[in-house]
Parts: C-alpha cells; sequence; structure tokens
C-alpha cells in the first residue's frame, strides 16, 4: 500500500518543515540504512506547497510521497508530541499467502509479522536458512520483541544446552525467562521486532496458520 493511505494523518500527529521538527517514519532498508519520511506542514524554506498533512520524503519534500510500505515492514514511528498520548491509525491489506520470506542482510534487521493474527513463534516464525543455534542470546539467532514500555523480550534459537544440562528445545526458540523450554509465545499484532542474525545472511519465514490448516 502507499505510505499515505497505509498510515494516514491523525489528529495528534505533529507536522513540520522537516524530520526534525514533524513526525517521522524511518523504514529500514535491506543495507541496514533508514529511509525518513515526514509529516508535511507544507512549508520547504519560504515557500508553500500542497502537502500539508502528508508524508513527504526527505529525498523529496516538495511532493507528497507516493511510495509504498511492504506488508510485514517494521518501522520506527518518531513522535514529537509523544507526552500527550494520541492513537495511530495504520491500515493494510490481508495477505493471503501460506508463507512470506524476509531475507536478512543483516546482523540486526527490524521485522514484523506480516498477518493480521498472532502467530506462534515455533513453527510459524522459522529461520529457513542461515540459522545459528546456540545455548545462549550471545551465541544464537534471537528475536528482540519490543514491549508497551519499550523494553525487549528476547528468545533464541536454542541448541538444546543449559549449562551442562540438555534439553527439548533443539531448534526451537526459547525465552531468556525459561531456557529449558520450547516458548508457546507468539509474535504480537502491530509489534515489530529486531532478528538478530549470528550469520548476518539469513532467511526468516513467516506462516500463515490459517492457511496451514
Amino acid at each position: 500500500m502507499r505510505i499515505q493511505d497505509a498510515i494516514p494523518y491523525v489528529t495528534g500527529m505533529t507536522q513540520g518543515a522537516s524530520s526534525s521538527s514533524a513526525d517521522n517514519i524511518q523504514i529500514m532498508q535491506a543495507d541496514g540504512s533508514y529511509k525518513v519520511y515526514y509529516m508535511s506542514n507544507g512549508k520547504v524554506g519560504k515557500k508553500s506547497y500542497d502537502t500539508a498533512g502528508k508524508w513527504v520524503s526527505n529525498d523529496d519534500k516538495t511532493v507528497a510521497t507516493s511510495d509504498t510500505i511492504k506488508s510485514g515492514t517494521a518501522f520506527w514511528y518518531l513522535s514529537q508530541n509523544y507526552a500527550t498520548p494520541y492513537s495511530i491509525t495504520v491500515a493494510g491489506k490481508v495477505l493471503a499467502t501460506t508463507s512470506d520470506t524476509m531475507d536478512i542482510a543483516q546482523t540486526y534487521m527490524l521485522v514484523a509479522c506480516p498477518y493480521p493474527i498472532a502467530v506462534a513463534l515455533n513453527d510459524n516464525v522459522v529461520v529457513s536458512e542461515g540459522v545459528t543455534t546456540g545455548a545462549s542470546s550471545s551465541s544464537a539467532d534471537n528475536l528482540q520483541i519490543m514491549q508497551d514500555d519499550g523494553s525487549y523480550k528476547v528468545y533464541y534459537m536454542s541448541n538444546g544446552k543449559v549449562g551442562k544440562k540438555s534439553y527439548d528445545t533443539v531448534g526451537k526458540w526459547v525465552c531468556n525467562d525459561d531456557k529449558t523450554v520450547a516458548t508457546m509465545d507468539t509474535f504480537p499484532v502491530g509489534k515489530g521486532a529486531w532478528f538478530v542474525s549470528k550469520s548476518g545472511n539469513a532467511k526468516l519465514k513467516f506462516v500463515n496458520p490459517e492457511a496451514a490448516e
């Protein structure tokens, strides 16, 4: 969908003449860089443009961007007025495929589930290529899912070892809160996460549980 349609302007957003003064969206690219869009007030220097209440790109601030955002794309939303809470409406279309695979070309990549339902981490979030298992999140591929308070809950791809003991968790996601069992947690709807790839060259696949039934 077009960014304009996916994340439309709502009351509470801050418009401005640059990304430093306006709310902005920062979308991570495959090379780890970010493309930045901000909520324009229609001004660029001393000139006015027909962009008030629209997202514009730092690459061209004089036109409302026609760029699109892919299903399952995670992004940073930077609010200039976060002290006064407001709700952002995020629109979308339902992805009907049985699975969706993301190419991971960096150690740290922002990821999100492309389906509008919570999916089980085990069985439905799969490192299909380039997987690294380990005895801790420091040595294994891991998912760091941001919580409402800004903290992260961390899961890693287990090799079945915790200290000198072995568990039935080989190739499964386990949580730092309990490393001895495969987690039953889900990837929440509307949440983003860091996927930390130890190989820096992997594929992360989200499986649609409804399509698999």
